[in-house]
């Protein structure tokens, strides 16, 4: 019953992103599923598959984003080369199963479209008039949709014979879990920075650490460059941007501007509703609280947390979680992951942002949006000057872009060089290249020319003075702590207590591996795990020395609810993880000996009919 309940599942996202996938593209000469953009195999690679997975990865990535992602700016993530690759390792694995006579029956495949909702009357049953009628309009035809249909099926097949069976040894699970739910409980104190006092240095002082620190206070190689650059933020003021197109881009991003009540809640999925709901009695009777019972399972409280979350989001919980009040505990509500508790922690009103008020924010938006397609337009007038022997001042004399001449040097980000793009050409420029336009990562052009390299060189004394106090002072007080730390831990090591060696102690009680303590320096959970027990260490923080006893190691016991819930995780990943592996090793080994061609010329007409 699972099984046929994914197979549906998986169908209605296949006709979902067929659907989509063409409604987002402009052009009558794209609709038709029978388009080619290349061949995997005797396997087409159709206008319908690429547009359909081009649309899914925009739609995902302007929902990561919070803002809707042009074509050009997924060109520029490289985006639709993604989306290409993934479309032809798809069907080059639908070529193989075909030519190793895997295929979905012609019942299965008719008992999959029946299931589907869309294609089905008031009272349930299959529609063929409806099936007709949804494909017509989105411009499919049955043959087309059902062999699609097929090919997914029995791709999956495929894939389940590759690595379905994957799975690692049987004492991987408890050997990892065993070493995650290990706990230390460990006394620790601070030797503060100010506890020691350090006098002023003397020039001589200063001078000889200088001379004993070159680097520190040297320039790097630095590189003299003149450069013309244009960007859309330098013209974007000379754009006009209508007030209609301010609304239409309001209208379409609605869903950013008017939010509906949200909540801040943290989720607890259990292994079965037996566990939920005795977690729940526990909670409600007040033995054992909601940070307890997340413990309990070995999680931590960033596990559980779902961040701020709509109604429709959480599913059948959304109701009762909207229902109750702040620090209420909600559940059990059965959820995708097994039966979960839920806990409200704050209530989010509505917000609405008019668009009088989201206007300034749009216009900047949308102006940027055309300047950069303005300097796209004069990329090819800008090349051509540049093949005619332009240089960099003739370019800022016949264009909009600017000319100004730096000193670069690696680690430098101001100005030009806040972008990837003009730094990897400044470090790899050599002295009599010839000027190039070149794409900075908005959409802005540029074009370089090295005029010199300045060697390393160390700089005077006199400017670095300030500098080398500030490292000398610091030197000085970290080996007085260092020195201080190591005889106190010496004491404590000897077994004198930290009251008696003049500290000030706290205890931390049932750390793992996974714990992260806000106020404790750097690096104290893994040295503490790497420690014996009874072990004194010294640990170098910001605000002084800690100084690190280990206290106590608790291993698992090897059985219980939590221990074997983090058993059966551990598996999981590491069976994903694996048959991840298989499949990208299987999937490339079926490339190579897979003929694969691409007109690109099509994609790039299919990339410029984005909506």
């Amino acid at each position: 019953m699972a099984k046929r309940k994914s197979s549906n599942i998986a169908l209605y996202i296949i006709l979902g992103l067929l659907i989509v996938g063409l409604m987002g593209f402009g052009g009558a000469s794209f609709s038709s599923r029978t388009s080619r953009v290349g061949m995997a195999g005797d396997k087409p690679i159709t206008v319908a598959d690429y547009t359909a997975a081009l649309q899914e990865q925009l739609q995902s990535l302007s929902a990561q984003f919070g803002t809707n992602i042009s074509m050009a700016q997924a060109q520029q993530l490289g985006l639709d080369q993604a989306v290409l690759g993934q479309v032809v390792t798809q069907r080059v694995l639908d070529n193989e199963a075909a030519t190793l006579g895997i295929s979905a029956p012609d019942d299965r495949v008719a008992e999959e479209v029946r299931a589907v909702p869309a294609f089905q009357n008031l009272s349930g049953s299959f529609d063929r008039e409806a099936y007709r009628d949804v494909l017509a309009r989105n411009n499919l035809d049955e043959e087309a949709f059902e062999e699609s249909l097929r090919d997914d099926m029995s791709r999956t097949l495929l894939q389940a014979a590759v690595y379905g069976g994957i799975a690692p040894p049987q004492t991987y699970g408890t050997r990892v879990a065993d070493w995650l739910l290990e706990r230390r409980t460990a006394t620790w104190a601070t030797v503060p920075a100010d506890s020691v006092s350090i006098p002023a240095p003397g020039e001589e002082e200063l001078r000889s650490y200088y001379d004993a620190h070159p680097d520190r206070y040297s320039w790097p190689e630095r590189r003299r460059l003149a450069v013309a650059w244009l960007t859309p933020a330098m013209i974007s003021d000379e754009v006009e941007v209508d007030e209609a197109a301010l609304r239409e881009l309001y209208d379409q991003r609605i869903d950013q501007f008017v939010l509906p009540e949200r909540r801040l809640v943290e989720r607890l999925v259990f292994p079965n509703e037996e566990a939920a709901t005795a977690a729940r009695a526990r909670i409600d009777e007040g033995s054992t609280t909601f940070e307890e019972e997340v413990s309990a399972r070995g999680l931590g409280l960033s596990d559980v947390d779902l961040g701020d979350v709509g109604q429709e989001q959480l599913g059948a919980a959304g109701e009762p979680v909207f229902a109750a009040n702040t620090g209420d505990v909600v559940g059990p509500v059965e959820t995708s992951l097994g039966p979960a508790l839920f806990r409200l922690n704050a209530v989010l009103g509505a917000q609405e942002t008019t668009f009088e008020e989201a206007m300034p924010d749009l216009r900047d938006e949308l102006a940027i949006s055309r300047a950069a397609r303005v300097i796209d337009q004069e990329r090819e007038r800008l090349s051509d000057l540049v093949a005619g022997g332009a240089t960099i001042a003739d370019l800022a004399a016949n264009s909009a872009m600017e000319e100004e001449e730096i000193l670069w040097f690696p680690g430098s980000t101001e100005g030009i060089a806040a972008y990837e793009s003009f730094r990897t050409a400044a470090a790899s420029a050599s002295e009599g290249d010839y000027p190039e336009i070149r794409e900075l990562e908005d959409g802005g052009l540029f074009a370089l020319d090295l005029v010199e390299v300045l060697e390393p060189e160390l700089r005077p004394f006199d400017e670095m003075a300030a500098q080398v106090a500030t490292d000398w002072t610091q030197a000085q007080r970290a080996d007085a702590l260092a020195q201080i730390a190591g005889e106190k831990a010496g004491q404590i090591l000897a077994g004198a207590s930290f009251a008696e060696a003049g500290l000030a102690a706290e205890t931390t009680a049932g750390l793992t591996r996974r714990d992260f303590l806000a106020e404790a320096p750097e690096g104290f959970v893994d040295t503490l795990f790497a420690m014996p027990e009874g072990g004194v260490e010294p640990l170098a923080s910001d605000s002084g020395v800690v100084i690190l006893r280990l206290d106590r190691i608790e291993r698992p016991e090897g059985s219980g609810e939590a221990y074997e819930a983090e058993v059966a995780s551990v598996t999981e990943r590491m069976q994903a993880s694996l048959a991840q592996d298989v499949s990208t090793i299987f999937n490339n080994t079926v490339q190579m000996r897979t003929e694969v061609t691409i007109d690109q010329a099509a994609i790039a007409s299919l990339n410029s009919s984005v909506q």
